[in-house]
């Protein structure tokens, strides 16, 4: 028995020894990958911080504020693959002949369509609808060089200056109509009738006055892009600088664009400094509402920095549109019809610059976005009546066909 029990003892204990030697085994494994991952992560910090530009002014680089970011999940989920050009083209077509049957009487085009889920639609007539549709039926006069294009060219400026009463501006204007003006494909004739239409356009007055006020007591400056950089990154709404005007954000930034589209026509140097007064008006706002700020906003804002840059050559505006880009995550797709549409204008701006090819991308998966969800055509998902336009997002109460955005979506379509 004795010899028996020794025996018991002696695999006991060799069994205990063994799970002994295994954790040991087991933990010096760990604190080697601890190790190993730790020197990885040396190293690659290393080399991040040999490789990233740091900006002077102390702000990450552009590389280093995307690599911070990390998407939700939900921003993947409505992407669709771009659409093939040929497609574009056909549906370009589509659209602009919906586009040119959403006229008044006086032939001006409509604000917009009003449609329930059946298909059945009210027209909404307006004074401001004009410059976007004909500003896409020169991107597709372009792209085909039909002559019947420069036909409805002219019919349509004709109608803007002689039936329309008042020009009310309200988005890009002059902006779009410098485009056309500066091109070779239209008549001296054409162009000024085209200057016209930018020039006879109404802005708000009294925001006009107060520009003109605070330029000639000398306090319209460059803005202080340091001072928005910290603002927006460390997402501080409180403003140390006054809002003087009455306007929207959406329309206060449009207002600077407005203006650099006007210089092109005035040669005054007064219009660049009224676009540099709207635009530090605009970013004000978009400091203190940028925990709710819509994205056809920060896109539209985004635009005024970039045609400040084309219109001074100065860097740091280029620089704030592509901050901007980053900052409130562009490249996402988690938003309305309005915001995909006019940041994929904005997305096509910084690719015309820039050419990197990570502009173009966003571009067309909005634009493939937007086909997929809001065109109305059959066995699409925007289908209400099939006439072409596009729709806006079906879970709003009544479905909209509004010209701006339309016309907007057309002239992407048919762009490189």
């Amino acid at each position: 028995m004795d010899r028996k029990l020794k025996l018991n003892y002696l695999l006991v204990g060799s069994i205990l020894g063994g799970v002994v030697l295994l954790i040991i085994l087991i933990l010096i494994s760990l604190k080697f990958s601890q190790v190993k991952k730790t020197a990885e992560t040396s190293s690659i910090l290393k080399e991040n911080q040999g490789n990233n530009n740091q900006s002077i002014s102390g702000y990450p680089s552009e590389e280093e504020i995307q690599n911070l970011i990390s998407p939700p999940k939900k921003w993947q989920t409505i992407k669709v693959p771009p659409a093939k050009s040929f497609e574009k083209s056909a549906i370009a077509e589509k659209a602009i002949n919906c586009l040119n049957k959403m006229k008044d009487q006086r032939g001006a085009y409509l604000f917009e369509r009003l449609c329930d889920s059946s298909g059945n639609c009210k027209n909404t007539e307006g004074n401001h609808s004009g410059p976007r549709p004909i500003w896409a039926r020169f991107k597709h006069y372009q792209k085909t060089k039909n002559k019947t294009d420069l036909l409805i060219i002219d019919e349509d400026l004709s109608t803007n200056l002689n039936e329309v009463n008042v020009i009310q501006n309200d988005f890009w204007n002059c902006k779009l109509m410098h485009e056309l003006w500066e091109s070779n494909l239209l008549s001296e004739t054409e162009k000024k009738s085209i200057k016209d239409l930018c020039l006879y356009s109404l802005l708000r007055p009294s925001s006009v006055d107060e520009a003109d006020k605070q330029i000639n007591l000398g306090l319209v400056n460059k803005p202080n892009f340091r001072y928005l950089k910290n603002k927006f990154s460390q997402q501080n709404t409180t403003s140390i600088k006054p809002i003087l005007i009455k306007n929207n954000l959406l329309e206060t930034a449009f207002y600077s664009s407005e203006f650099v589209g006007k210089s092109y026509f005035t040669k005054q140097n007064i219009d660049l400094k009224r676009a540099e007064f709207f635009f530090n008006q605009a970013t004000e706002m978009a400091i203190r509402q940028q925990k709710e700020i819509r994205y056809n906003e920060i896109c539209t804002l985004g635009e005024a920095s970039l045609d400040l840059f084309k219109a001074t050559k100065d860097n740091d505006y280029l620089d704030f549109a592509k901050y901007l880009w980053i900052n409130k995550k562009i490249y996402s797709l988690d938003y309305d019809f309005s915001g995909r549409t006019v940041c994929a204008y904005f997305a096509n701006s910084l690719y015309q610059i820039t050419k990197d090819i990570k502009y173009q991308k966003t571009r067309e998966e909005l634009l493939a976005s937007l086909v997929s969800n809001n065109l109305d055509e059959k066995n699409r998902y925007g289908y209400v009546n099939g006439d072409g336009c596009f729709n806006s997002d079906k879970n709003e109460d009544k479905i909209r066909k509004p010209s701006n955005e339309n016309a907007l979506i057309i002239g992407m379509l048919l762009s490189d």
